[in-house]
């Protein structure tokens, strides 16, 4: 749902940046919902997403 009101509430060109738990996926979760999702970086447990509407 976070992710769904993230992308409403930006613009076009607009970023959104994640820090989550490298298990959980957001990457295929955001992937769905943004044109371009890149990964910023990375630790063995932890991973920082950047999501583009």
């Amino acid at each position: 749902r976070m992710f769904l009101q993230a992308r409403a509430a930006l613009v076009t060109g607009g970023a959104l940046y994640i820090v989550g738990n490298r298990h959980l996926g957001y990457h295929t979760k955001l992937s769905r919902l943004f044109r371009g999702v890149e990964q910023v970086a990375a630790t063995p447990k932890f991973v920082i997403l950047k999501a583009r509407k």
